[in-house]
Order: C-alpha cells, then sequence, then structure tokens
C-alpha cells in the first residue's frame, strides 16, 4: 500500500474535496491517517465540497429542502419537516453518519487534532431548518449527518428523473442522461424547486377540508388567500426564465403521470394535482413501490375535490407571468422544453417502418424505451391484450401469465422476438434496433407474441399438445376446459375454410 504520510497537507485536502460521493469520501479517510488527520481538521468545508460534487450547482436549492421545516413540526423535530417514512430512518451504512462519526475517536488511540476555526461556526449536528419564504439556502451552514442522507436520497430521485427527461425529450436513444452541464443545471435547478414546493404545499395539510361540506365556503377563501400570498410570494422572487423552467419540468412531470394513470389507473382527472403528493412518491410509483401506490390511492378523492391541489402549479405560475407580459405556453407544445434544453437530437426523426414523424409521450419505442410499453396498452398486468384473436380470451393464458412476474417483462420479451427463429416472414425487414410507433409495435406484438408464450411454456419444460386446427382462432378454448387443455392454441389455424362450414361457439 502506498504510504500518504509524506504528501502535504494542502494536497490532501485537494485529493479529499474531489471525492465524487460520501461514500468514496469515507472510504478515502479510512485509508489513510494522514487524510484521516485532514478531514479531522476540515469537515465543515470537506463535506460541503463533496456535497457539491453530488449534487452540483443546484445545492443551494436541495440545501433549502432538506432544511425545510413545517410550521406542524414540533419544536425538537430536527428532521427538516420531512416525516420518517418519506425520508426514511438512519441506518449504519447512511454515509452520513459512517462519515461524521470518525470525528468522535481517534485513529489508533492517537491524539485527535483539535477543531480549526471553520468548525466553530456549528457543531454539526444541529440541522438549520428554513421557512417557506426564507431565501434559498446559503452554504456556510455546517451540513448534518442527516442532511448528507437527505441529499443523497434526494439526489438519486433528481438523478432518476432527469435521466427520464433525457430520454424523453433530449435523445431517446440512451437511457441516462445527454443533458449539458448548462441544461442539467436547469432541470436540477427546477427540480428542488418544485420539491421544496411540494413539500410546503402537500397535499397532506389540506387532507379534511373536502370533506366536511361545512367548510367548503372556509376552504375556498382560505385557497383565495394562500394563492395569492403564499404562493405566489414562492414565485415571485424567480426570474421569468426559470418560472418557465419549473413549469416546463412540471409538464414534464405531468406526463409521467399521465402515464402511471394508463399503468396504475389513478382516476385523477387534474394529473397536475398529483405532484402535491410529491416527487418521492411519483418516483416511489415508477420502481413499483406498490406501498406508495396503496398510500395515494388514499388520498386520491382528496386530490380531485380539494381546491388547494386544483391546478396545483400552473395557477400560482400564470398570474405571475402575466404581470411580467409574459406568455405561459401550453403544456403539450413541443417548444416548452426549448427553455430547458438548448437543443434537441432526432425529435424530427420518423418510424422506421410506417414514417410516422414524432409520437408524442413514450409511444415511440425502441431498446432504450421498451421499459414504458405498457403505458401504449390497457392492461399493463394482463399480456393477454397482445395475444392474437380468441387467445386474448384463454383463461389457461391468463393464469400461466399471472404466474410468471419476471418472465413477463417487455425489455426480455423484446430481446426474444425479434430473433429469427420466430419472426414471421412478412417482418423479414423489421429490427429491434428500429424506433417504431405505438401502432407499429403493437402489429409487431400481436404476430409474435404468442409465439412468445409457446417458446416459454417449451423452455419451461411444458409438454405442448398437439395442435388445435383452429389454433389462435378456436372459441371452444374459452369455455371447454377440456378442450383447451388437450390441444395447443398458440398457432396458426391449420384447416382450410372453405372445407367445412366454420362453426364456432360463444
Amino acid at each position: 500500500m502506498h504510504n500518504f504520510s509524506g504528501l502535504p497537507l494542502d494536497i490532501i485536502d485537494h485529493i479529499l474535496q474531489f471525492c465524487p460521493t460520501f461514500l468514496t469520501l469515507r472510504s478515502a479517510i479510512l485509508t489513510s491517517k494522514s487524510f484521516y488527520n485532514v478531514y479531522q481538521a476540515h469537515p465543515h468545508s470537506l463535506l460541503l465540497a463533496v456535497a457539491c460534487n453530488v449534487i452540483g450547482p443546484a445545492l443551494p436549492q436541495a440545501l433549502r429542502v432538506v432544511r425545510y421545516r413545517s410550521p406542524e413540526s414540533a419544536p425538537n423535530d430536527t428532521n427538516g419537516g420531512v416525516a420518517d417514512e418519506a425520508s426514511g430512518s438512519q441506518t449504519k451504512s447512511d454515509p452520513g453518519d459512517e462519515i461524521l462519526a470518525t470525528k468522535s475517536h481517534s485513529d489508533s488511540g492517537s491524539e485527535t487534532k483539535s477543531v480549526s476555526d471553520e468548525d466553530k461556526e456549528g457543531d454539526g449536528k444541529t440541522p438549520k431548518l428554513v421557512e417557506y419564504d426564507d431565501e434559498e439556502t446559503d452554504e456556510k451552514t455546517p451540513i448534518t449527518s442527516r442532511e448528507v442522507h437527505q441529499l443523497c436520497r434526494d439526489a438519486k430521485i433528481v438523478g432518476f428523473f432527469e435521466d427520464m427527461f433525457s430520454l424523453r425529450h433530449k435523445n431517446r436513444r440512451f437511457k441516462t442522461s445527454q443533458l449539458t452541464p448548462t441544461e442539467s443545471y436547469r432541470f436540477r435547478r427546477a427540480m428542488y424547486r418544485i420539491m421544496f414546493y411540494s413539500r410546503v404545499f402537500s397535499a397532506e395539510k389540506y387532507e379534511g377540508f373536502s370533506e366536511d361540506d361545512e367548510l367548503e365556503a372556509l376552504a375556498e377563501e382560505l385557497m383565495k388567500v394562500r394563492r395569492a400570498s403564499y404562493r405566489k410570494k414562492f414565485f415571485r422572487g424567480f426570474f421569468s426564465d426559470e418560472i418557465l423552467q419549473i413549469y416546463a419540468v412540471s409538464s414534464f412531470l405531468v406526463e409521467i403521470v399521465h402515464w402511471l394513470d394508463k399503468v396504475f389507473f389513478l382516476g385523477v382527472e387534474d394529473k397536475e394535482s398529483v405532484l402535491a403528493l410529491g416527487l418521492e412518491w411519483i418516483y416511489n410509483s415508477m420502481q413499483e413501490n406498490v406501498e406508495a401506490r396503496d398510500y395515494a390511492y388514499q388520498l386520491m378523492e382528496l386530490l380531485g375535490n380539494s381546491p388547494f391541489t386544483r391546478k396545483y402549479l400552473s395557477t400560482s405560475i400564470s398570474p405571475i407571468l402575466e404581470e411580467r407580459n409574459v406568455k405561459l405556453p401550453d403544456r403539450k407544445d413541443s417548444s416548452i422544453w426549448r427553455v430547458v434544453l438548448d437543443s434537441i437530437d432526432g425529435n424530427q426523426d420518423p418510424c422506421d417502418q410506417c414514417k410516422t414523424v414524432t409520437p408524442t409521450e413514450f409511444d415511440f419505442l425502441g431498446p432504450s424505451t421498451y421499459d414504458f410499453i405498457c403505458a401504449s396498452q390497457p392492461y399493463q398486468d394482463k399480456f393477454l391484450y397482445l395475444l392474437k384473436e380468441r387467445l386474448a380470451y384463454s383463461p389457461l393464458d391468463r393464469a400461466y401469465l399471472s404466474k410468471k412476474p419476471d418472465a413477463v417483462r417487455y425489455p426480455k420479451i423484446m430481446e426474444t422476438i425479434f430473433n429469427d427463429d420466430i419472426k414471421q416472414p412478412e417482418f423479414s425487414n423489421w429490427k429491434k434496433e428500429d424506433w417504431l410507433c405505438k401502432n407499429c409495435m403493437e402489429k409487431y406484438m400481436r404476430e409474435h407474441f404468442y409465439l412468445w408464450l409457446l417458446g416459454l411454456k417449451k423452455q419451461e419444460g411444458e409438454t405442448i399438445p398437439e395442435d388445435c386446427r383452429y389454433g389462435y382462432d378456436c372459441a371452444t378454448m374459452n369455455h371447454n376446459l377440456q378442450h383447451a387443455l388437450k390441444f395447443n392454441h398458440l398457432c396458426a389455424p391449420s384447416r382450410n375454410p372453405e372445407d367445412e362450414e366454420y362453426i364456432t361457439f360463444f
């Protein structure tokens, strides 16, 4: 192992400042006594430097989120006004705890260095909490271990959505963000501001107003007051282009909510109101967190009826821009993304098969967007919709698919059905690298999904019975279990309809 004891202290300090993550910082200070001593002397400046590396230039906005304290919070609340269920409890593996814990003991029994002047600014344990109308947090107050944990958690959420935004509106060929540093800063700054807004004016705070008819008038009046003062005040301190960026990013989030609604049937007419649940809920739902979705269903009625969440951001943004003679773009106008993006790659590319130009939402499908196919189908968890003809009503295939959740994943399916041993002759020029519109993708899958299902059964070692001469067009299989078990229907009809009368049973 290299001996770092000969390195000048300022060089070690610079090395630690460039650690890309808090876990990297922890590993570095445990590598060498010299590194450890430098960290002991300057913990807060090093934590701030690494926080800048993790968050980027949007750190002031990120700190404002984690340091927000709700007026309803208890005086001794040190969680920044965020409930434990939302923020996640700290564990021994949390990087903030592990890093800051190195301050409390000396290495190998040696004497701990005295704390430098910078550490006298704060004890590093008591978080600085901010109110909703405070300025975006400066970076002088020491970062606590809890804030490290929350910064990392929020950065993960924001990074996930940046990747999706890039895939959707910047360059659909890459799953990871292709935004330039400037574009990324605009996006992340807007995301943290929306995250902060959704905590200050969260749906939970207004729960109950719409449940009692006697409070309807009061709720409406309070809504007007809050929108006229608190919410407008929130946006009034931003430049117009920053407000437009917030609006554009919120429009992207509304797109995500539309996608979630198609998949999970949220049942909320005003999709913008779902932002009141917070970005954490949208993120958890995208990760198939069933508990998060179940919790949201409890609030859906509130979102639909509450005047506080209706047109959640736009009703506050619109009057401010009108005062400044700035036009608020339509959420469906593709030019809205130009306030965040300086350039867009492939926005005029056609479907590789039918040559349709620029389908909307997640309907332009290819290798990097297969995960979003389910939103183009009525039933995400019922793949029978894609089975050919009367197979779509097959109770046997329905039961079989329900038992194979890991195998029935679109990326896995797409990897298989484009293989030459499955591909039908009329699709010989279709390739898995093609970018297809929704209609072309559905056409291809409908002609091949039943063959994929047959191949899956063979792979699982099932004995495939004799083919039914009616194949996938057999009506008997759907009401006669004995017939369905006796014959294989995952095949094309083999009989000639002209030879005999075609009889079906419904």
